[in-house]
C-alpha cells in the first residue's frame, strides 16, 4: 500500500478507535512497529532497524470482553489479493482466531470500506473461487465511513450506533 494512503487509511481506522472507546464499546489500539534507533540527525530523524516481524496492525478488546485483532490493507486496485497478508501476518490472525480472538483484516479498495472476518479472507478461493476479493465480493462485510471508519458495523453481540 502506498504509505501516504496508508497512513491516511489508518487514521481512518483510529478516528472509528476513537469513537468506540468513547461509546465504550471497545478498546481497540494501533500496534507500534518493533524497532530501534541506530542513528539520528540533528534534525531528529532517524535511520531505524525493525527488530523482528510487525505484530497485527491492531489489537484490543470488545464490549463483550472478546479480544480484536486486525490487519488494515488498501489498495488503489480494483481488488484485494489475498497474498497482501504476508505468511508472518496471517499466521498471526490465525493464532489469536484458535484462540477465540474476533480477527479480520480492514479493507480500502478503491475508498471502498470493508471489515472482513479472517476466516473469509484467509479461504478466498473457496469463498470466491479465486485468491482475490472485489468490492463487489466483499459487500456483505461493508462499513461506514464519515471521517472514521465503523469497522465494528456488522460483529454481532455489540450495540448498535
Amino acid at each position: 500500500m502506498n504509505n501516504a494512503r496508508g497512513r491516511q487509511f489508518e487514521s481512518w481506522i483510529d478516528a472509528g478507535c476513537r469513537l468506540y472507546k468513547m461509546r465504550g464499546i471497545a478498546l481497540v489500539e494501533k500496534t507500534p512497529e518493533p524497532f530501534r534507533c541506530l542513528k539520528k540527525d540533528k534534525r531528529g530523524r532517524g535511520i531505524v532497524q525493525f527488530i523482528h516481524h510487525a505484530q497485527p496492525d491492531y489489537k484490543g478488546v470488545l464490549l463483550n470482553g472478546q479480544a480484536i485483532i486486525f490487519e488494515a490493507k488498501s489498495t488503489t486496485k480494483d481488488r484485494i489479493q489475498q497474498g497482501v497478508l504476508t505468511a508472518h501476518q496471517a499466521e498471526m490472525l490465525r493464532a489469536y482466531w484458535r484462540l477465540g480472538a474476533y480477527t479480520a483484516v480492514c479493507v480500502d479498495i478503491q475508498d471502498h470500506y470493508f471489515f472482513v472476518p479472517f476466516e473469509v479472507f484467509d479461504n478466498m478461493k473457496e469463498f470466491f473461487a479465486r485468491k482475490y476479493a472485489t468490492a463487489e465480493d466483499l459487500k456483505p462485510w461493508a462499513v461506514r465511513f464519515d471521517g472514521a471508519i465503523h469497522f465494528l458495523d456488522n460483529v454481532d453481540g455489540l450495540p448498535r450506533e
